[in-house]
């Protein structure tokens, strides 16, 4: 049986990847092996939009038979709340489903577990599939999650914070020019990771790349991220649904 997540993107592939370990519920891989028939599947949509969504999901059903997706079970599809909250990207997901698959069937809460039937060259298939937003509170995104799950003392970062608006308010920086909170959260991540986490002598220009944080010879997401926060609890709920 082949379990499919599809995630925004790299970043976010390798913090779920690094968080299921941690729950010791998969051997995580990266490849598309054609024999195994017990594998945890990775697909990146290369962001957030309806027609991404739909490529990616027509693509599975055209190719549903084959190599790559033979024995698909199971598809969790995993979005950023963003600004547009859970019920917005709940919506867009069933929109997507039912494009695809032309099914009534919808979700209609998050990691609740939906089955769809559908015929695909001639040939009757089952797929299940779980829906989940990565949030802090209702919104944000991936670095929006790390920024509240930091382990150690974040004294560069934090300054950077605290002095932020009040540098807006002095330079009196027009509102369409100011960075957003979501992009900000991903300075926040970065400045914590090379400066408040890392001796001097060891700063390099991968200390704030999060494949070498999580799965890199670096290695250190444990030690700076709080895996045991109930930030997590939700996406842990997510994840065991793929046991």
């Amino acid at each position: 049986m082949k379990q499919l997540i599809l995630v925004e993107g790299t970043n976010d592939r390798h913090f779920l990847q690094a968080l299921l370990q941690e729950m010791k519920l998969a051997i995580v891989t990266d490849v598309l092996a054609e024999n195994n028939r017990n594998e945890m599947l990775w697909e990146e949509l290369g962001g957030s939009n309806l027609k991404l969504l739909i490529d990616k999901l027509a693509y599975i059903r055209k190719n549903i038979h084959g190599n790559n997706y033979i024995d698909l079970k199971t598809i969790g599809i995993v979005l950023d709340a963003d600004d547009l909250g859970i019920e917005t990207q709940m919506t867009f997901v069933n929109e997507a489903i039912s494009k695809v698959f032309q099914t009534q069937v919808s979700i209609s809460k998050e990691n609740e577990v939906i089955n769809i039937s559908f015929v695909e060259q001639k040939i009757a298939v089952n797929l299940t599939f779980i829906f989940h937003c990565i949030k802090v509170a209702g919104k944000g995104e991936l670095f929006t999650l790390l920024r509240n799950i930091k382990k150690k003392e974040s004294h560069y970062s934090d300054c950077l914070a605290e002095n932020w608006q009040k540098c807006y308010e002095k330079k009196e920086i027009a509102e369409t020019h100011k960075i957003g909170e979501n992009e900000f959260d991903k300075f926040w991540v970065q400045v914590y990771l090379k400066f408040d986490t890392v001796q001097k002598s060891k700063r390099d220009k991968n200390s704030s790349n999060l494949w070498n944080v999580f799965k890199g010879e670096d290695g250190r997401g444990r030690e700076v991220f709080n895996f045991e926060s109930p930030h997590l609890n939700g996406l842990k709920d997510f994840l065991g649904l793929f046991r």
